[in-house]
């Protein structure tokens, strides 16, 4: 969802002006716009001129779902509060094109394939309950992003992390794929249990704006050594290869 700040919120002049000693900027709303069928939402509103690094971002909640949360899931909004704050600071198709040694984005459906930095593979033999097709498969291919990817599942032959490539909006291209990252901070479906993964962390570090501290990195079962077939292959290989025990954690 593209959503632009001046339509959602109205802002102090003090932040009209040019602001000193600040790294990063963040807008927080509580306002119903845009607000059908999801939590909240959030994304940058202005990068540097030099680093193109995000210092403003904005974040609004959706009174009505927050409102009526119980105590207990407050746990799950600070994963929501986390998951939008991520999006304005580095997790963006419209970031990608400034991470170091980005190529010209080109535009593919809902993707934009950015050079060193995304890239669409084709799966030829996606075994599906009509039979096998050819499917199309979106990654960040950055060093470090690859490194953690394959080292999670244990699969050396990853091309990298993949992207959403399923959902309405700002979905797509820009979250972790539900179903190799079922419960990653940044997948594209919250559930519960999130966990801020070393791969995560990984794309806050070859944006070159950022140092990460990856002993900080939240440990995720899912899909958690089971290698190339799970990562690379449909959901419905993964069963027939696991019928007594299809579950990926």
């Amino acid at each position: 969802m593209k959503i632009i700040l001046k339509n959602i919120v109205r802002l102090p002049n003090l932040y009209k002006r040019r602001l000193t000693d600040v790294d990063f900027v963040l807008f927080v709303s509580v306002l119903e716009k845009y607000c059908d069928g999801i939590l909240a939402y959030g994304g940058h509103c202005l990068v540097d001129g030099i680093t193109k690094r995000p210092i403003a971002g904005f974040m609004n909640i959706c009174p009505d779902k927050f409102y009526g949360a119980e105590i207990r899931k407050l746990s799950k909004w600070r994963s929501i509060i986390r998951h939008e704050l991520i999006h304005a600071l580095v997790f963006s198709q419209e970031l990608f094109p400034n991470f170091p040694g980005a190529g010209e984005p080109q535009r593919k459906g809902s993707f934009n394939i950015v050079p060193n930095v995304t890239q669409q593979y084709k799966r030829l033999d996606w075994e599906t309950s009509k039979g096998p097709v050819k499917h199309d498969v979106h990654m960040v291919v950055t060093p470090k992003v690859v490194k953690e990817a394959r080292r999670h599942y244990n699969c050396s032959t990853l091309e990298g992390a993949e992207l959403e490539n399923q959902g309405e909006g700002g979905t797509p291209g820009s979250h972790w794929e539900k179903r190799v990252f079922e419960n990653e901070l940044m997948s594209g479906v919250t559930t519960e249990g999130l966990a801020l993964t070393r791969v995560t962390m990984a794309l806050f570090e070859d944006s070159g704006w950022y140092k990460v501290d990856y002993d900080k990195a939240e440990d995720m079962e899912w899909g958690k050594n089971l290698g190339c077939a799970f990562t690379m292959k449909s959901c419905l290989t993964w069963m027939k290869m696991n019928p007594t025990n299809p579950y990926p954690f």
